[in-house]
Order: C-alpha cells, then sequence, then structure tokens
C-alpha cells in the first residue's frame, strides 16, 4: 500500500517537473479514464484555485464559486471513463466552470451582473427617468434589465463570456486572454464584436 503511495507521488512529482499548467493537452486523459489518482491530484492542485476566481467572476460569491468548482472536478471524476475531450483539458475545464457558472445563475435568477451595463443605459435616459414615478422608475428599470439580459443571451458564447468578463466584472483585456487562453487581439476582436450587436439588439 506504501508503495503503490508512493509510486503515485512520484508520478505527480515527474509531471508537475515536466510540464507546466496550461500544456497538457489531452495527454491527462487516458490516465483519467484509468482512474490513476496522481492524474486527478495534478489537475486539482494546479486548476482549483485559478478556476475558483474564475468563477467568482461570474456568480460573485467565493462560497458558490468553490462549490461549482468541485462539483465539476467530482463529475470529472466520476464520469472520467465517458471522457471525450478534443481540446485541452485546460479548455475543457473552464468551458465546464462557465456552463456550470450560468446555470446556477439562471436557476436562482441572479441579475447582478447585468446592473453595471444597466447604470450605462439609465444615463443615456437620465433625464426622462429622473422624472418619473418610483412605480413607473422600477417598471422601466427591469424592462431594461430583461432587454440586457435577452440581448447577452442572443450574443454568441465566446462573445458573450469575453463582455461579461470586461464589462460588467473589470477585467483587462490581458487577463481575459490569460483566464480563456486567448490572444489579446481576439479579446478586442470579440468585444467589439459584441457591442456592436448589443447596440443593434438594444434599439
Amino acid at each position: 500500500m506504501e508503495a503503490l503511495i508512493l509510486q503515485e507521488q512520484q508520478q505527480t512529482e515527474n509531471y508537475l517537473s515536466e510540464t507546466s499548467p496550461g500544456r497538457e493537452g489531452t495527454a491527462l486523459v487516458p490516465h483519467l479514464q484509468k482512474g490513476e489518482d496522481w492524474a486527478f491530484e495534478y489537475l486539482y492542485k494546479n486548476y482549483y484555485v485559478r478556476l475558483c476566481l474564475y468563477a467568482e467572476s461570474f456568480v460573485r460569491e467565493r462560497h458558490t464559486a468553490e462549490e461549482v468548482v468541485s462539483e465539476v472536478f467530482l463529475k470529472l471524476w466520476n464520469k472520467r471513463q465517458e471522457l471525450q475531450i478534443n481540446t485541452s483539458i485546460k479548455s475543457y475545464l473552464y468551458k465546464a466552470i462557465h456552463n456550470l457558472c450560468l446555470n446556477h445563475i439562471n436557476a436562482r435568477k441572479v441579475r447582478d451582473t447585468h446592473y453595471q451595463h444597466l447604470k450605462v443605459l439609465k444615463n443615456q435616459q437620465q433625464e426622462e427617468l429622473v422624472t418619473l414615478p418610483k412605480e413607473a422608475f422600477k417598471s422601466e428599470q427591469e424592462e431594461l434589465e430583461e432587454k440586457v439580459r435577452q440581448a447577452l443571451e442572443a450574443l454568441p458564447e465566446r462573445c458573450r463570456e469575453v463582455l461579461v468578463l470586461s464589462k460588467f466584472h473589470k477585467m483587462k483585456y490581458r487577463e481575459i486572454a490569460e483566464h480563456l487562453g486567448i490572444s489579446v487581439k481576439t479579446v478586442e476582436t470579440q468585444i467589439s464584436r459584441g457591442l456592436l450587436k448589443l447596440r443593434e439588439l438594444l434599439k
């Protein structure tokens, strides 16, 4: 038993010394499918904290973010024999976190991430909104909020993800690029397209 534990520790240490996080590709997938603990341990140690930060940028709650990441890792292990990963394991994990975060947001009807954008929209109509009764203001706010939510959902997934990180969470282009594993130029292009599409949808 002790020999097996030492062997797994040595495998993990060897992989850590030979591979930097983000460059694993799909090399770990066969080891995960075989149920090799060291492969799972490697992913958990190298990605847990970063994935929690990424999830928290969506759900805005550390506890919820940790639950999301734990759930993704649990599913990864429980369904390891069914894994079909054509991209890198890093992209797979970030994609899984992104999707699960959206599920949490929709399930709880959390609209916190839209309020910052509402402020921008309300500035354009500030004079008119100030004169409205409280009931009318609330109704107008809810209507705008719903329009923004629908407009965001209508965007392509990558475009929406980049736009949310930039405009709602105030992340810099370089930070977004590092989070998603894409170039800064791609981030700039996606944000430009997203803003243009939002303007069209919110007319």
